[in-house]
């Protein structure tokens, strides 16, 4: 599903989840898509949700990049007992698609079942219904009612009726407590955010330090992450600040949401990303907040401000939902945050967040037009810090503790940045890596060498032994015959049970697992000194000739397209809310 800010994608994903649950399906809130085969149990009905897949309030290329490479493989072995409900803000997804490798990854989906929630497409009587539902439910007073019952029109006429904006309004209503005025509920639709920024306002130091603490996360974040998150910054700028775990129970319910997930984790979000939009709004427009969240951003933070800054350079003329520095005095001290962050230990998340956001920045850069030519100068100095700090080999002093499969992944990540970047420095520690990390397992050996081989790193593979090729070669040959084996062990009759009971249990492990080797495969035997072995050419073809069978499609519904009659004698508005 996409569509604008507060449609209601988020609350159609959770009534589908809802309605699903009641039937025994287990319901996933699935944030990282790496984490979906770790998670899925073909044996169970299972129901995940990816809620802002691709990021927020603005595109995250980092997340796309994940999504790019899982949703295929997810794709496959969704079924009636595996459901995806995957929800985007539809500029978002609109940025993922034209920016990344997206595109490839959802050409078919989700297809038939596409859906765009549009506020302006609902008719008269549903966002009535809207407003009766969230009225009725409140226990609102008599005298309320009547105001609602008598402005109902106007208000689901209103140009900024959202169904999140319903709910806040109504919420705002019995909150307070009170008998409102027509007046205050008009100026509440007129003014959305009028109240949530004096809310803001309102809050303590300590308390607005928290909440711009979340912006550092890409949707929710572990509770302990935001809490040393929270201390850094306090501690960055130099404030008092008071207990986080009362300041968080404060803004719970109100600014905050507390949920555990499936491993029974504590995570953190706002209650609605217009919160997060707000929150980012604010510290725009008061140059001493913008300032200070930049000098205390944290490694996802300053990843957000530089694709702020891609996404600026790519169209000046839009709104951009980021916080960006917006003159050279404040890239420099963006360029000072970073160049203390790169000279510290983070995880490798970080750094594959800081670099991904490079990229966006530097295919974008090469196609700006009018921007200020100090500005231009002091954002090519963002560049620079990043890739010659992560080409010095302190870089891998510093993050001793990566194993060899994220090395290998971020060192992708950096290799790519040539297409912008011609000049590209080799990083300096590759050969501490290939004699540290060379025990660790084949495949991230041979995946390892391969990135090297794709971009002429010669030095490093020269020095191999012979021991280690052979091991390499031995790895990928095993492997070949095992999966050769497996599809010979099938009978090619689609009457045999055991034909059938291989596409339901083995196929996707096999699937995966062929391509993956003939991948790495097809690549090694380009430079290590081996005859490309046959096996290659069979196991491709037999991925060719086999075809997964589709699962068993559900019976064809018509859906009779109902028209809402305003001019019916009993169905009007004005009926619907007498009994309110």
């Amino acid at each position: 599903m996409d569509g604008p800010p507060e449609a209601g994608k988020s609350t159609i994903a959770a009534t589908l989840a809802l309605m699903h649950a009641t039937e025994g399906f287990e319901i996933i809130d699935l944030r990282d898509p790496s984490q979906f085969f770790k998670i899925y149990d073909n044996k169970h009905q299972q129901l995940f949700i990816a809620d802002d897949a691709v990021g927020e309030v603005e595109y995250n290329p980092a997340l796309t990049e994940n999504w790019s490479k899982s949703l295929h493989g997810i794709l496959r072995v969704i079924d009636k007992d595996h459901l995806l409900i995957w929800t985007s803000r539809k500029y978002i997804l609109e940025e993922a698609v034209f920016s990344s490798k997206l595109d490839g990854a959802i050409k078919d989906f989700p297809g038939i079942n596409e859906v765009l929630v549009e506020v302006d497409k609902l008719s008269n009587s549903e966002k009535a219904g809207i407003l009766y539902n969230h009225a009725k439910l409140a226990n609102l007073s008599d005298e309320v009612k009547k105001i609602i019952c008598s402005h109902a029109r106007q208000i689901i006429n209103n140009q900024n009726f959202t169904p999140e904006r319903i709910r806040q309004l109504i919420g705002e209503i019995k909150k307070n407590g009170k008998e409102i005025k027509w007046k205050e509920i008009e100026d509440f639709l007129n003014n959305p955010g009028k109240n949530w920024i004096i809310a803001y306002k309102k809050l303590s130091e300590s308390q607005r330090i928290l909440l711009i603490s979340m912006l550092d996360f890409n949707g929710r974040g572990l509770v302990s992450n935001l809490k040393k998150t929270y201390e850094i910054r306090c501690a960055q700028l130099k404030f008092s600040r008071t207990d986080f775990m009362e300041n968080l129970h404060q803004l719970e319910h109100s600014f905050l949401q507390l949920s555990l997930t499936y491993d029974r984790q504590q995570y953190v979000n706002f209650q609605h990303p217009s919160l997060k939009d707000m929150i980012i709004g604010e510290i725009r427009n008061d140059s001493i907040a913008r300032n200070n969240y930049i000098i205390s951003a944290s490694p996802n933070g300053c990843a957000n401000i530089i694709n702020g800054i891609g996404l600026f350079l790519k169209d000046q003329t839009k709104s951009v939902h980021a916080i960006i520095p917006i003159d050279s005095r404040e890239v420099n001290n963006l360029i000072e945050r970073l160049s203390y962050l790169l000279s510290n230990s983070m995880n490798s998340n970080e750094l594959n967040d800081i670099l991904s956001s490079l990229d966006l920045l530097l295919s974008n850069l090469s196609k700006e037009k009018g921007v200020k030519s100090s500005y231009n100068s002091s954002i090519e100095k963002i560049i620079d810090i990043i890739i010659f700090t992560f080409s010095k080999k302190n870089i891998y002093e510093i993050n001793k503790d990566y194993n060899l499969s994220e090395w290998t992944f971020l060192l992708e990540k950096y290799f790519n940045l040539s297409k912008f970047y011609f000049s590209l420095p080799p990083p300096n520690f590759l050969s501490n890596i290939a004699t540290i990390l060379i025990n660790e397992e084949p495949k991230d050996n041979i995946s390892f060498f391969n990135i090297l081989y794709k971009n002429n790193i010669q030095l490093v593979i020269k020095n191999l032994s012979t021991d280690l090729l052979s091991k390499l070669n031995d790895y990928i040959l095993t492997n070949l015959y095992r999966l050769i084996k497996i599809r010979d062990s099938i009978p090619d009759s689609a009457c045999s049970e055991d034909y059938y009971e291989f596409f339901e249990n083995e196929y996707d492990d096999w699937y995966e697992n062929s391509t993956r080797i003939i991948n790495l495969g097809k690549i090694f035997y380009e430079w290590a000194p081996f005859e490309l072995p046959k096996e290659i050419k069979i196991l491709e073809e037999s991925i060719n000739q086999i075809e997964k069978q589709s699962s068993e499609k559900g019976e064809d519904f018509a859906y009779d397209e109902w028209k809402e009659d305003e001019e019916s004698d009993y169905w009007t508005i004005e009926e619907m809310f007498k009994d309110l």
